[in-house]
């Protein structure tokens, strides 16, 4: 970390993981000329308004630091980014970050970060030392509406159970959440092995497009998945 920052800039820097807003970076004592110096020099403009204090390529938690900061301080990892963070299926964190942001603040997109908006505020919002994400249940179900198919949407949702990251009660009680496109609902079923043969997610899947409301004719039924209880 650059010695010469004030010291409490020195202390956020180290907290964020060497990556600062330009408004931080301002407000903490160094000054417009200072900034543009060091911008292009020893430190990189990663994303509007967010810089990586070295010339070097940001690592994967930079990324990740980076995409929050730019979608403000109300906002969270969501979807296969909080999926990756908390190990299920194995994934590595790929493009676009995901982050929402409770409505009404507005949806946007930027660079390789995707920022949406949500009214489902009643998930706990997990954290991994400065990073904010959704709770595991969440992330692997919006994970799983956002999968290219279904067969990859199930993997996601068996990967969650099995590995014991988010329980069976937790999936299922998103079945209430069947207004969100990000989610899908999963209902109860026989076994844990119904969620690999069973109903697909496909309704849930179709959905993702529009960050606010449902696609018309889509319903509940349609986006349920069959899950097993221990």
């Amino acid at each position: 970390m650059d010695p010469r920052l004030p010291g409490p800039l020195h202390e956020l820097a180290l907290h964020q993981l060497g990556v600062l807003t330009r408004r931080q970076l301002l407000e903490g004592g160094l000054t417009q000329a200072q900034l543009r110096t060091r911008l292009g020099r020893e430190w990189r403009l990663v994303l509007r308004g967010v810089v990586l204090l070295s010339n070097g390529v940001p690592s994967e938690q930079q990324r990740l630091m980076a995409a929050l900061l730019f979608a403000g301080p109300r906002s969270w990892l969501a979807g296969s980014s909080a999926r990756a963070v908390h190990g299920i299926a194995g994934r590595a964190v790929s493009n676009p970050i995901q982050a929402l942001v409770p409505a009404p603040l507005r949806a946007r997109a930027h660079a390789w970060v995707l920022v949406r908006n949500t009214t489902l505020l009643d998930e706990p919002i997990y954290r991994r030392g400065p990073l904010r994400l959704s709770c595991p249940a969440r992330a692997a179900v919006d994970a799983a509406a956002a999968a290219p198919s279904d067969e990859q949407a199930r993997a996601v949702l068996v990967a969650a159970a099995q590995s014991r990251k988010a329980r069976l009660s937790d999936l299922a009680r998103r079945r209430d959440a069947a207004l969100d496109p990000l989610a899908t609902t999963l209902g109860p079923g026989a076994d844990r092995d119904g969620l690999s043969r069973g109903a697909g997610v496909r309704g849930a899947r179709e959905c993702r497009g529009d960050p606010t409301r449902p696609l018309a004719g889509s319903s509940t039924r349609h986006a349920t998945v069959v899950l097993g209880r221990p």
